[in-house]
């Protein structure tokens, strides 16, 4: 990499690979329409657009939060098109960057459990996506959250054991409603 820097910074040559890499990809994919070149598109178009927020100095959580927005557009771009095996896996880890840039912003602070909202957004996202991904990253999300805020809130309480265990019937209050809407919203008929 230090051969393609400028200025002793290899970023620059992180950079400049994944443009380089990314047209290529990018004009294999318009002249093949392979499934796996879309793929590969995404993942140098991705890295390259990290490289230059980095390089333009953005804060972590907000470019967590441009590229969780940006691939999920992508996915729901790719979920239209005959390349629609892609939005699943697109869908989740975007949904992911997403919800843990958020989750950086908001942890410690007064608005904390706003984040509770978030990942319930990203829940009714799923079935106006009709996304399973969607769903699983914003049910982990939700149960991630609870979990932190018991163990944050409740580790040396008397009252850990009760709330503990209607925590445990949350989770499984939380499973059965992602299951429901699964096979009200989601599953496709055979």
């Amino acid at each position: 990499m230090k051969e393609f820097s400028q200025g002793g910074d290899p970023a620059y040559g992180v950079l400049f690979m994944n443009m380089v890499m990314l047209i290529q990809q990018g004009c294999a994919f318009w002249a093949k329409r392979r499934t796996v070149l879309a793929l590969t598109t995404i993942i140098f178009a991705t890295g390259f657009v990290t490289v230059a927020l980095d390089l333009l100095h953005v804060g972590r959580d907000l470019m967590g939060i441009v590229l969780g927005m940006s691939l999920g557009c992508i996915a729901w771009s790719l979920d239209r098109t005959p390349h629609r095996s892609l939005a699943g896996p697109v869908y989740f880890f975007g949904a992911l960057l997403f919800l843990a840039a958020w989750y950086h912003v908001l942890r410690h602070t007064a608005i904390e459990v706003l984040f509770v909202g978030l990942s319930c957004a990203v829940v009714f996202l799923s079935i106006v996506a009709r996304s399973r991904s969607l769903l699983a990253a914003g049910t982990l999300a939700l149960i991630a959250y609870i979990g932190y805020f018991i163990g944050e809130h409740f580790e040396n309480n008397l009252n850990a054991p009760i709330v503990l265990m209607i925590a445990g019937f949350l989770f499984i209050a939380i499973g059965a409603a992602a299951v429901r809407i699964n096979n009200k919203y989601i599953r496709q008929p055979a």
